[in-house]
This record gives structure tokens, C-alpha cells and sequence, in this order.
């Protein structure tokens, strides 16, 4: 959210422009800046379960999240809502939107993830 939403359309270009690849290196590089020279005062953590219930509200000042956020990432992969079954030619989705994930269906639930 820092990389993203603190920097608007110079964050998410900067992010973007090296492509897919290096995403995640890059957000946590870029995170580690803004987190070390903007005035934040704490992030709020919420971890919500596959029946969109709050499962976790956690507040962390900004070192404590560098620290704690791969830890909250794991909690979060064991409680997120997934498909039951490993392989399947065709997938038929009822329901997607932006409220659901970025490009409308999440692809951490579909199995789609690179």
C-alpha cells in the first residue's frame, strides 16, 4: 500500500516499468524507502478469511512492518479461500470485480498465479 497508494502514479509506474519479474522486489525496495522517509506513523495489518470475515487487526509502527509482514503474509495464504482441486481444464468463475482483486479475479484463489 505504501508503494502504491502513498505514491500514486510515480510509485505504480516505477514498480511497473521492470514488468512482472521483479514486482515483489521491487515493492519491497521501494517500501523500505518510503517507509524510512515519509512521516508514517503506523500501517494497520487486516487479514480477512475465505467468508470475507476479519480474521486479524494488527497495527505495526514502520520497522515492525519490514519485520512482521512476511510473517502476516503466511497467516494470510492459510486462511485466503481457494479452489479445492489441484488441476482443472476449464474454470468457470461466478463472480469477479476490482473489489475482488486488481484485474477482477484473483489469481492466488484461481491457481492462475505465475
Amino acid at each position: 500500500m505504501s508503494v502504491i497508494g502513498m505514491g500514486k502514479q510515480h510509485g505504480a509506474e516505477g514498480v511497473h516499468e521492470q514488468g512482472f519479474v521483479h514486482m515483489a522486489e521491487n515493492i519491497q525496495r521501494y517500501g523500505k524507502v518510503i517507509l524510512s522517509q515519509a512521516p508514517v506513523i503506523c500501517g494497520i495489518g487486516l487479514i480477512e478469511n475465505a467468508y470475507d470475515q476479519t480474521y486479524k487487526i494488527k497495527a505495526l509502527t514502520p520497522a515492525e512492518i519490514i519485520k512482521e509482514e512476511p510473517g502476516l503474509l503466511l497467516e494470510v495464504k492459510k486462511v485466503m479461500g481457494h479452489i479445492l482441486i489441484d488441476d482443472a481444464d476449464v474454470l468457470i468463475v461466478d463472480e469477479i470485480g476490482k473489489n475482488i482483486s486488481g484485474d477482477g479475479m484473483d489469481p492466488n484463489v484461481s491457481g492462475t498465479l505465475p
